[in-house]
């Protein structure tokens, strides 16, 4: 039965299911469940972590005692008044309340229901060694070369250490067909399928309410694509904070079926795309985003069908196992890789960036650099120093309105006149007064904001007179 099956079984269904399952997994006692304090007479069997709620007569049918509810209910131990998802904690979380809106809250007496499962795994006897999984390595490192180091230690850091968040997106690139998925498939094995969602693109735009694929470990959006400049965006936008990791370390997360309730904010995403100029959106400054990019084709294999029968064929040999082993034993003391800081940027990387760079702005640079990259600088000034009218576009009444921002990208921001209520820099004689509008260095401190300003303002009151 599928997971979003489980999810729409009734408690009945969901009863009838698990007893046929009593002889294979050893039967059930009272201790697999704990009383859900917000609903009446609603008990969770911890396995499903909460997908389902029991009623009393239902317990005590599948623990085989007709006093079971009761034991429950009379165990402190037994009884949740919270939901989250939190790799790294037990089942049960005592004394906790982790909060919607951020933060765990240690309150005695109260316990919380952890809905994260770690991977059940046998890979005592696998061969984790280099030898063990040669077929894998040697597929990443067919279609990415230059980028299988940073893959493997992004996969072994979410593997081994799935309750830390690394603050950047793997992004896999190429054309279709060439294995992106494949590769990813012993991953999923290895940090237990469950914990391992899958969306496209296209889904996190359209259903902004339903985000069940936060809940994850590692998070696969799936071929993202040509939205169109808006969307395209947009999407990188709406990313954004999931990828950084919100102050709170919480996130709120509700699916159709499944009440609103906290995660601990520790997803990764895995985002695979096969359009390079009209996929994914980078700004220049994104330190949000690892992108890999394969030069492979399916035409480039002699018998495609036959390189990756035989690697799936390996994989359900015991690769899977081999993999797992050696994600798990991955030596993740390396200064090459950091979960929370910047990646390195790949040629594909600003390929990506360039694809979208706005002509404005680097006109814009462009002039400033051109004038020595000054501390201070007028509007006036930047007009002057255009000769091709790159800036015209300032003089028109809807352009007016984008100065600002295209200075702050550029660097600059707009510096008052200090100690004047407006603010106002003004230059000329009583008779004909203009105003003078002065933007100054954005990293600069202010002190040196307010005297480079003066300098410029001195300067254009002399050109002035």
């Amino acid at each position: 039965m599928s997971d979003e099956e489980k999810k729409t079984e009734t408690a009945d269904e969901a009863t009838a299911r698990l007893l046929t399952q009593e002889d294979q997994e050893g039967g059930y006692h009272f201790d697999d469940f704990v009383a859900w304090l917000p609903e009446t007479n609603a008990f969770i069997y911890l396995p499903l972590g909460g997908d389902v709620k029991f009623p009393g007569k239902n317990v005590c049918a599948l623990c085989d005692d007709e006093d079971a509810h009761t034991s429950i209910l009379n165990n402190p131990a037994l009884r949740v008044a919270g939901m989250t998802w939190a790799p790294g904690y037990p089942k049960v979380i005592a004394d906790t309340l982790v909060h919607l809106q951020g933060g765990m809250e240690y309150r005695p007496g109260v316990h919380s229901l952890n809905r994260y499962k770690p991977a059940r795994l046998s890979i005592n006897d696998a061969d984790g060694s280099d030898e063990g999984v040669k077929p894998w390595l040697d597929h990443i490192k067919l279609l990415y070369p230059d980028d299988a180091t940073h893959i493997v230690q992004w996969l072994a850091w979410r593997v081994q250490r799935p309750e830390v968040k690394i603050h950047h997106a793997l992004v896999l690139g190429g054309a279709t067909r060439i294995g992106k998925d494949t590769l990813l498939k012993p991953v999923a094995y290895s940090c237990g399928p469950w914990n391992v969602a899958t969306v496209d693109a296209q889904r996190i735009m359209d259903e902004p309410k339903f985000t069940p694929y936060l809940e994850s470990v590692i998070c696969l959006v799936n071929e993202a694509k040509d939205f169109g400049d808006k969307d395209r965006f947009a999407f990188y936008e709406r990313m954004k904070p999931w990828l950084g990791g919100l102050a709170t370390g919480v996130l709120p997360v509700a699916d159709k079926n499944v009440r609103l309730h906290p995660v601990v904010d520790v997803v990764g995403f895995v985002i695979t795309t096969n359009h390079k100029a009209r996929g994914l959106y980078l700004p220049e400054d994104d330190a949000r985003h690892y992108v890999a990019w394969s030069n492979r084709t399916l035409d480039d294999w002699d018998d495609a069908a036959s390189y990756f029968a035989a690697l799936y064929e390996w994989y359900a040999s015991g690769g899977y196992e081999n993999v797992a082993r050696f994600l798990f034993e991955y030596d993740l003391d390396l200064l090459a890789f950091s979960p929370t800081s910047p990646p390195p940027q790949t040629d594909a990387h600003h390929e990506i960036v360039r694809a979208y760079a706005n002509p404005k702005k680097n006109a814009l640079t462009d002039i400033l650099e051109g004038l020595g990259s000054p501390p201070a600088v007028t509007i006036a000034e930047l007009h002057r120093a255009d000769p091709s009218g790159d800036l015209s576009h300032w003089i028109t009444p809807e352009g007016r309105n984008t100065v600002a921002a295209e200075m702050e990208d550029a660097g600059y921001v707009s510096q008052g006149k200090p100690g004047s209520k407006s603010g106002r820099w003004q230059i000329g004689g009583k008779r004909k007064r203009t105003e003078l509008i002065i933007y100054v260095k954005a990293k600069l401190t202010k002190a040196e904001r307010e005297r480079a300003a003066l300098e410029v303002f001195k300067r254009e009151q002399v050109r002035a007179e």
